[in-house]
């Protein structure tokens, strides 16, 4: 994991919804720091959404050696990290708490804003 350093903005990307052509990736910003996560089931989801699991995990960490690369600051969490939350809840909570963030952003799902109301009551 990385240095506990603290991160204002953390943005989640779970691996299913990888994609080169976030607007997201326009800038680098030192004080945001990139959560791409391996998952491996819907199951990690609050709530039922509308997505495929058809994903590579050599995808998913190549996207993030990219990231890397163009100068964002990443974390990838793999499949053996993630499976031991009980849920996206959890792992979204300890994580962001860990880098002290104030700020959680997420590509939009349906379960976007019970995650971020969740995080707030903990902050």
């Amino acid at each position: 994991m990385l240095e506990a350093k603290s991160y204002p903005t953390v943005r989640w990307i779970f691996a299913d919804q990888i994609n080169d052509e976030l607007v997201w990736l326009d800038n680098n910003d030192e004080n945001i720091l990139y959560v791409i996560a391996e998952i491996s089931s819907q199951t990690l989801y609050c709530a039922p959404i509308e997505t495929t699991m058809n994903f590579d995990i050599r995808d998913t960490r190549a996207f993030a050696n990219v990231l890397e690369t163009e100068g964002h600051h990443t974390l990838l969490l793999k499949l053996s990290e993630v499976r031991f939350y009980a849920g996206i809840h959890d792992l979204v909570v300890e994580i962001s708490d860990w880098f002290d963030a104030k700020e959680i952003e997420f590509i939009k799902t349906e379960n976007e804003s019970e995650l971020m109301k969740h995080h707030r009551k903990k902050a």
